[in-house]
Formats: C-alpha cells, sequence, structure tokens
C-alpha cells in the first residue's frame, strides 16, 4: 500500500518513523562520544595534565623581545603618522574635519598601542630580571 499523498507530501506517519530514527541515532552517537571521552581522559590523565601546564606556564626572557620588536615598529608607525599628518596640513590647500579627525584617531590609536606595547615590555623586563 502506497502510503504517500497525491501531492508528493509524506504522511504524519512517515514523518514520526523518520524522527524517531534520527534521535535513535543521535543518541548513540552522545552516548558514543561521552564513553570515547572518558577512556581517553581516564588513560591520558597525566599527559592531559602535562599539557596543559606546559600551554599555561610562564615563558622565559626571551620572548621580552617581541614585545621589544613590537614596541619599536609602532614607534616607526608612529613617526610615519605624524609626518603623513604634517605633509598633509602644508601641502593640501583645504582640509575637511574629516580628515583632520582621521589623522588625530590615527595618532591617538598608534600612540595608544605604542603606550601599552611599552608597557608590556617594561612589565616582561622587570619581573624577569
Amino acid at each position: 500500500m502506497i502510503s504517500q499523498r497525491m501531492d508528493g507530501k509524506k504522511t504524519k506517519k512517515q514523518k514520526n518513523k523518520k524522527t524517531k530514527k534520527n534521535k535513535k541515532i543521535r543518541i548513540f552517537s552522545n552516548t558514543f562520544d561521552f564513553f570515547i571521552l572518558k577512556k581517553i581522559l581516564s588513560y591520558n590523565r597525566k599527559n592531559i595534565m602535562d599539557l596543559v601546564s606546559t600551554l599555561t606556564s610562564p615563558l622565559g626572557a626571551q620572548y621580552c623581545d617581541y614585545f621589544y620588536i613590537i614596541m619599536v615598529w609602532t614607534l616607526f608607525l608612529l613617526l610615519v603618522q605624524i609626518l603623513n599628518m604634517v605633509y598633509d596640513l602644508f601641502t593640501s590647500k583645504k582640509l575637511k574635519g574629516s580628515e583632520v579627525m582621521s589623522h588625530v584617531i590615527s595618532l591617538a590609536s598608534i600612540g595608544l598601542y605604542y603606550f601599552v606595547m611599552r608597557l608590556f615590555y617594561s612589565m616582561c623586563a622587570g619581573s624577569l630580571q
């Protein structure tokens, strides 16, 4: 006996059968994943704890150089932005307010970034001496 309607849509009985089957598969998959995860965690608990402590432990003093390099690069970008602003002020006949505001916001954000990198470098270098 054909249980489809004339317009090709499935009946409620067919839809319910399909959703019950999907629920069974989903529950089995979640239970299976749980047991696998439990086995991995119980078997490699020491290895996982070693990995976590390795990933979260403090880095050595040589990593302070990264803050220094970023700080110097940011200082260079700040100087380039200052020169760009001065050049625009003297060469353009009429600056719009939005252009001036763009320069001011750019200078402020690069200056703040330079300050933060300098602060990070000082904290890093000071704490590891």
